[in-house]
C-alpha cells in the first residue's frame, strides 16, 4: 500500500471514531420481513449492530463481522485484523434479501495488501444464511484461523439454552447460570451436532453450521453481563501454507423459530435430511443391518481375564440369555483376545482358543448378538516386531507441524492417534472386523473412539490431504467404513462410541454409555430416530439399589436408547433383586415396541397433568459425579414406521411412588381423521383395543418401576393392533423426514 493512501485511511478511521461522526455513518439492513440484519461502518470497516425478529432487537451490543489471525511467513509474527478495523476500500451490494460487504487492503501494513475478505448474508423470512471468504493471501502469508461469525444475543431471563452435548442439554435462564461451554465438532464427547438454539416465551434463534461434509470446527457460548456471547470458529484448511485462500465450509445459519429444543432440532433435520452428506441412506444393505441391530431389547457388558476358561464364559452368556428370553439381547464382548484391555492396539489376534465355537453356539438360536471391542483410533506406540511402531504405526499417525504424533494415555499406555484416511491403517481395520464377522461369526463389531474422540489438525504433508482443517477426517473415515461394508457378511453391523452424526450414514449404532448429565433433551434422537441406533447407556454395577439405576433406565428407555448395557453377572448377583425384574420387563418393552422406539419417529414429548415428582440422584459424567433431577415420569411420542400409529410410552422411574396423571390427545395433531383405536401395551400383555373419539383425555396410573405404551391409530387399525406383535414381524424402518410438529 502507498504511503499516502495508508495514512488517507487512518486518518479516516480516526474520524470514525468520533461518536458523532460514527452515528451517521452508512448501514445497511438486509431482509424485510420478520428477520432482519443491520451491519453498520465502523472505524474503517463495517460491524454487525442488529438482528431483529418484528422489530423487536434480539442483539445486546455490537460485534464484528469476523476475525482473522494471518502469519506472516517471512517475519514470522501473526497478525489479527478483523471487521471493524481499518481497510482501504469496504464496498457493499444489497437488494434487501442478499447483501454482500467486500473489505479490500487492510491498513495494517504488516498484512497483504492484496487480502480481501468477503462476507454475504442471504435473509427470506425467518432464516438468514451466512458465509466468508479469504482470498489475496499471497505467497508470504498464511490463514490460521477465522473467527465467523461473532454474535452478542440479548438473555434477559426466563429463557432457555440448547447446546449439543451428548443428546442434548436444556439450560433455564443460561446468563444466571453463568453458562461457559466450547465445542468441538464432530467429536461426540463434546458436540454431536453442529447447532444449538436460545428461546423464550416471545421467540427462539437457532443458530447452526450448515456443512454437508461435516469439517471441523469450534463453537462457543458463553454468559456475559446480560447476554449470551456466540462465537463460530471454522478451522482453516493448509495453515502454515502460503496462500491458503479459504471459503467457510457450507454456510452458517441463524434462523427464528417459535417453540422450544424440540422445534429447533427439527431445523437441523429438515437440512440434514436434504443436503448432508452423512444423513443415513434407505438402501437394502443399510436397513437390513438397522432390523437387525433394532431388534435387540437389552446390551450385556462382558470382560473376563484370560485364565477364565472357554466353558465359564459360555455358560455365563447362556445365563444372561435364558433370564432375560422375552427379547433378543447383544454382548458387548471385551478381551475376546489374549490381550489387557487398552494394550497392544491393533494386535488384535489370535483371538482366544474355542472363540468361534462359542460365538456359534451362543448366537445359533437368533436372538443374541455377539459384538467384539477393538479400538478403531490408536497404535500403541511400544509396539515391536510385525507391529512395530516406529515402521508400521508412526507413517499413519497424525502428527503436529514438529512432525511428532498426537498421543492418548490409557492404562499406563501412550498411543499415537492415527490418521482415518491412510489406505495402511484402513486395511488393519478392514481385516481385523472381516476376521471378527466373517472367519469367527459375531454378529457385529464394536469400533472404540471413532465418533466420540473426535479428529485432530493432522499436518503431516505426506498423508495427501489438506493441512489441519477440513473434511478430509469424515471423508478418510467414510471411505473405511464403506470398505468394511463391502467387505463384511451382509447383515453384519458396526458400531461405535458416542453420536457424533458426521457417521451416521456410515455406521449402524452409537454406544452412547457417556450420555449421562444433567438436563438432557433427546434432541439427537428427534433428528435421528429410527435413522440409527442408540444403545447402552451406562448405568452402574454395584448401584442396583440406588435410584440412579432405575432414573438412567427408565430416561434412556423412553428416549429411543436400547436398555443396557448391564453387567452379565445381573442375573446371579444377589444385589440385584429388585433391578432384574425392571431391566426384564424395559427390555420386552423395547423389542414389542421396536417398531416406534428403533424404527419411528420421535415426535414431541407428551404434556401430562397431575403431581409428578422429580427425583434427584448421583450419576456419574465421564468420572465427575454430578447430581442429575429428572421427572419421576419419563414420557415420550413415537411415530411407527410405516405412520399409521404413534405409541404413548410412560416409565415411572421411583421406587417408592405411584404415579396418576393424565394427558389429552387430538388425533388431528398426528394426522389421524375420526374415530380413533387405543390399546395398552405392557411388559406381559396386549390389551383389547378401545374404541375413542378423536379428542381425549386419558388418566393412567403407573405403580413404581413400572412402564406402560399406548398404541393409537385410526379406525381402521383395530384390525390388526391385537395381533401387532404375535409374529414379531421385521418392518422396514421408514421414518420421516419432514415436519414432525405434530405432538403439541
Amino acid at each position: 500500500m502507498k504511503k499516502a493512501s495508508l495514512l488517507f485511511v487512518l486518518l479516516v478511521a480516526a474520524l470514525l471514531r468520533n461518536p458523532a461522526l460514527s452515528r451517521a455513518a452508512s448501514q445497511e439492513t438486509i431482509g424485510n420481513g420478520d428477520l432482519t440484519v443491520t451491519l453498520q461502518a465502523a472505524n474503517g470497516g463495517m460491524e454487525l449492530v442488529s438482528i431483529q425478529n418484528a422489530g423487536a432487537e434480539l442483539l445486546a451490543a455490537s460485534s464484528p463481522l469476523f476475525s482473522l489471525s494471518i502469519t506472516d511467513l517471512a517475519g514470522g509474527g501473526t497478525y489479527q485484523i478483523r471487521s471493524d478495523d481499518a481497510w482501504a476500500e469496504v464496498s457493499t451490494s444489497n437488494d434487501g434479501t442478499y447483501g454482500r460487504v467486500t473489505f479490500s487492503d487492510p491498513a495494517d501494513g504488516n498484512l497483504p495488501d492484496s487480502l480481501q475478505v468477503t462476507v454475504a448474508i442471504t435473509v427470506t423470512g425467518q432464516q438468514s444464511r451466512w458465509d466468508l471468504r479469504v482470498s489475496g493471501l499471497g505467497s508470504a502469508h498464511t490463514l490460521i484461523s477465522a473467527e465467523f461469525p461473532v454474535i452478542n444475543l440479548k438473555a434477559e431471563g426466563d429463557d432457555y439454552l440448547l447446546t449439543p452435548k451428548y443428546s442434548g442439554v436444556l439450560t433455564p435462564n443460561p446468563v444466571s447460570a453463568a453458562v461457559d461451554a466450547e465445542f468441538f465438532y464432530p467429536r461426540g464427547w463434546s458436540a454431536t451436532m453442529p447447532f444449538l438454539a436460545y428461546y423464550n416465551a416471545a421467540h427462539g434463534l437457532y443458530l447452526g453450521f450448515h456443512d454437508p461434509q461435516a469439517s471441523f470446527k469450534r463453537f462457543s457460548i458463553q454468559a456475559e453481563s446480560g447476554h449470551l456471547h456466540f462465537l463460530g470458529d471454522a478451522v482453516v484448511t493448509d495453515k502454515t501454507l502460503a496462500g491458503n485462500d479459504w471459503e467457510f465450509p457450507g454456510r452458517f445459519e441463524l434462523d427464528l423459530f417459535q417453540g422450544d429444543w424440540y422445534d429447533a432440532a427439527l431445523i437441523y433435520k429438515a437440512w440434514a435430511a436434504a443436503e448432508a452428506a452423512y444423513w443415513p441412506p434407505e438402501t437394502p444393505e443399510h436397513t437390513l443391518r438397522q432390523q437387525e441391530l433394532g431388534r435387540i431389547g437389552l446390551w450385556g457388558y462382558y470382560s473376563e481375564p484370560v485364565s477364565t476358561p472357554m466353558e465359564t464364559m459360555e455358560s455365563e452368556m447362556n445365563a444372561f440369555i435364558d433370564y432375560f428370553s422375552e427379547a433378543p439381547v447383544g454382548i458387548h464382548w471385551y478381551q475376546w483376545n489374549y490381550l489387557d484391555f487398552d494394550d497392544d492396539y491393533p494386535n488384535y489376534f489370535p483371538e482366544r482358543d474355542g472363540m468361534t465355537g462359542l460365538v456359534s453356539r451362543v448366537q445359533q438360536s437368533g436372538d443374541a448378538y455377539i459384538m467384539p471391542y477393538i479400538n478403531g483410533r490408536l497404535y500403541d506406540t511400544d509396539l515391536t516386531g510385525e507391529w512395530d511402531y516406529p515402521t508400521r504405526g508412526f507413517p499413519d499417525a497424525a502428527k503436529r507441524s514438529d512432525g511428532t504424533a498426537y498421543t492418548q494415555n490409557f492404562n499406563g499406555n501412550t498411543f499415537a492417534v492415527m490418521c482415518p484416511s491412510q489406505p495402511d491403517w484402513q486395511d488393519i481395520l478392514l481385516d481385523a472386523a472381516d476376521q471378527l464377522t466373517d472367519r469367527i461369526g459375531s454378529k457385529g463389531v464394536y469400533i472404540d473412539q471413532v465418533a466420540a474422540a473426535g479428529p485432530v489438525e493432522d499436518m503431516d504433508p505426506a498423508h495427501r490431504h489438506p493441512l489441519g482443517g477440513g473434511h478430509w477426517w469424515r471423508d478418510g473415515y467414510a471411505e473405511m467404513f464403506s470398505r468394511i461394508h463391502q467387505e463384511i457378511p451382509a447383515g453384519r453391523f458396526i458400531t461405535v462410541e458416542g453420536g457424533a452424526d458426521y457417521l451416521a450414514d456410515q455406521v449402524d449404532g452409537f454406544l452412547v454409555s457417556g450420555w449421562l448429565t444433567n438436563n438432557l433433551v433427546p434432541a439427537f434422537q428427534a433428528v435421528y430416530s429410527g435413522r440409527v441406533q442408540l444403545f447402552g447407556k451406562h448405568t452402574g454395577t454395584s448401584r442396583y439399589h440406588n435410584q440412579s439405576f432405575y432414573c438412567k433406565l427408565s430416561q434412556a428407555f423412553v428416549q429411543g436408547v436400547a436398555p443396557g448395557r448391564v453387567s452379565l453377572w445381573i442375573v446371579a448377583d444377589s444385589n440385584a433383586d429388585i433391578a432384574r425384574p425392571f431391566v426384564r420387563q424395559i427390555a420386552a418393552m423395547r423389542y414389542k415396541l421396536r417398531d416406534y422406539l428403533a424404527f419411528g419417529t420421535m415426535l414431541r414429548p407428551p404434556e401430562v397433568r397431575g403431581s409428578i415428582p422429580t427425583i434427584t440422584s448421583s450419576w456419574t459424567d465421564y468420572g465427575t459425579p454430578v447430581d442429575v433431577t429428572i421427572s419421576a415420569l419419563q414420557a415420550s411420542v413415537y411415530r411407527r414406521s410405516n405412520g399409521d400409529s404413534v405409541a404413548v410410552i410412560f416409565a415411572n422411574a421411583s421406587m417408592t411412588q405411584t404415579l396418576t396423571f393424565s394427558f389429552d390427545f387430538d388425533g388431528q395433531e398426528y394426522g389421524f381423521p375420526g374415530e380413533l383405536w387405543m390399546q395398552e401395551i405392557t411388559e406381559n400383555q396386549d390389551g383389547t383395543p378401545q374404541r375413542m373419539s378423536n379428542q381425549f383425555t386419558q388418566e393412567v396410573t403407573l405403580p413404581p418401576l413400572d412402564a406402560v405404551a399406548l398404541l393409537i391409530g385410526p379406525e381402521y387399525q383395530h384390525i390388526f393392533l391385537p395381533v401387532i406383535f404375535a409374529a414379531a414381524p421385521l418392518l422396514s424402518p421408514r421414518p420421516e423426514t419432514g415436519n414432525e410438529k405434530a405432538g403439541r
